[in-house]
């Protein structure tokens, strides 16, 4: 199966401000934490955060310093929260590495929380603590897709992500992203079962060929069941 897309940088659209949220991560008490990031994904675009399964892509993002405090103001709408320290100390929202430490709002049954952000009002959430260190994904009932990346001369291209979402608008609005290739252009898409369609995100320095990130991309869905692996995807980026 070859897919021919245009690798592009995912982008989230900017959105009316409606309230605020504000909370505290804690390694263990009295331990300061490094700086690190949290993220917010709304209930009604994909399921809850399970890194260990696969890595989703949130909808807004903040930071936090070695206090472990963080502020910010999101649109209306419930949530969930998962926050992460990577052991490099960099940031962004690639999927975690081993030795990364990961926060997830949880109820005391370990069930992701989810946290109502109300127009014109604040909401503190407290302090999560008690992190899980990341210790790769689980190798049991896991759902992917697997297969090479591709420029237009048949050579493997490294430094890319792959994502996925459940329509069209997945290329602006991704909700599930993979670790980047190596050299061997290899990639492994961690999702839930579905059917997607599949971009590229380029992690490294562009090529100066003047190819704009918003040409057309040629659609191509995927369909994966649960706790299958889908193999030989293999992706052509169109103008590389």
């Amino acid at each position: 199966m070859l897919i021919f897309l245009l690798i592009q940088m995912p982008s989230f659209a900017e959105r009316a401000v409606s309230g605020s949220i504000s909370g505290r991560f804690v390694i263990k008490q009295g331990e300061t934490v490094q700086d690190g990031m949290v993220f917010f994904y709304s209930v009604n675009n994909g399921p809850p955060p399970a890194p260990q399964k696969y890595w989703s892509l949130p909808e807004h993002e903040s930071s936090f310093a070695s206090d472990g405090k963080f502020y910010t103001k999101i649109p209306e709408g419930r949530y969930y929260i998962l926050a992460i320290i990577r052991a490099s100390g960099e940031t962004g929202t690639e999927p975690p590495a081993k030795g990364d430490y990961l926060f997830i709002g949880s109820n005391k049954k370990g069930t992701p929380k989810t946290y109502r952000i109300q127009s014109g009002k604040h909401l503190d959430i407290g302090v999560i603590s008690d992190p899980k260190p990341f210790k790769g994904m689980q190798r049991d009932k896991v759902t992917a897709i697997k297969g090479t990346v591709y420029d237009r001369s048949g050579d493997t291209v490294k430094d890319v992500m792959v994502f996925a979402g459940p329509s069209s608008d997945s290329l602006v609005h991704p909700v599930y992203l993979s670790q980047r290739t190596g050299p061997n252009g290899k990639y492994i898409l961690y999702l839930e079962g579905g059917n997607y369609f599949l971009g590229v995100f380029y992690a490294g320095e562009l090529p100066d060929n003047g190819i704009s990130r918003n040409e057309y991309i040629e659609e191509k869905m995927v369909s994966v069941d649960t706790e299958e692996i889908k193999r030989g995807v293999d992706i052509r980026v169109k103008n590389w």
